[in-house]
């Protein structure tokens, strides 16, 4: 159960039972729920006991995308983990950094650049935070967009380990996730999703083999 409260400088001007005090975007990037921008405290009892296992706090720069997040494990006051983030002039997320420990040193990277229509085609994690990075996902768009093929390099060694190729419909909804696991033209799984007349998802069937036949 989430508990969350907006709070600007100390007052606290409004108390919702919700969801929490940020989520994703449609532009990838993490943004501010509500009118305000103030930071938003998000506590979390996890097994409805009254008892508090963590606190998140949220801040937000001022396009009210989240800039950074607070995590209280335990709830004793002190800060586990820093998360940061940035983003381009169209709201964007390009850089994600985690502090574990919350002790100035980062210690996991996550990189984005995307295209002028503001797709993501380079995506590079940096585990160590050393500058060196350990994965790298490279997305390109077919049909209009509605083909997105992604080469994940787990190696960065320059070839791709695994190909995803992401089949949309006009509204956006992925309808086929074809995976290539060894990138060698032979599908290994085919996953299709199947929508309601409301639009909401009610089937996702997988074929293991690609062999045209639903494994489950």
């Amino acid at each position: 159960m989430q508990f969350w409260h907006r709070m600007i400088l100390g007052s606290l001007l409004l108390v919702v039972f919700g969801f929490g005090c940020g989520g994703d975007d449609d532009d990838g990037g993490m943004e501010a729920i509500g009118a305000f921008a103030g930071p938003c405290v998000e506590d979390n009892d996890d097994d409805a006991d009254g008892i508090l296992e963590s606190r998140r706090t949220f801040f937000y720069d001022s396009a009210r995308n989240v800039s950074s997040i607070e995590t209280d494990e335990g709830v004793d006051g002190s800060v586990e983990h820093l998360a940061s983030y940035e983003y381009d002039e169209n709201g964007n997320e390009v850089l994600y950094e985690g502090d574990d420990g919350s002790d100035g040193t980062v210690d996991f990277r996550d990189t984005r650049t995307y295209d002028s229509e503001g797709r993501q085609v380079v995506r590079e994690l940096d585990r160590g935070a050393d500058g060196t990075a350990d994965v790298r996902t490279t997305s390109r768009y077919e049909d209009g967009g509605r083909v997105q093929i992604d080469d994940f390099d787990n190696d960065v060694d320059g070839q791709p380990d695994l190909r995803w190729t992401l089949t949309y419909d006009d509204d956006g909804k992925l309808l086929i996730n074809e995976r290539d696991f060894d990138v060698d033209g032979d599908l290994e799984e085919v996953w299709t999703y199947t929508y309601g007349g409301d639009g909401k998802l009610v089937e996702v069937a997988v074929d293991q083999d690609g062999d045209g036949a639903v494994s489950y």
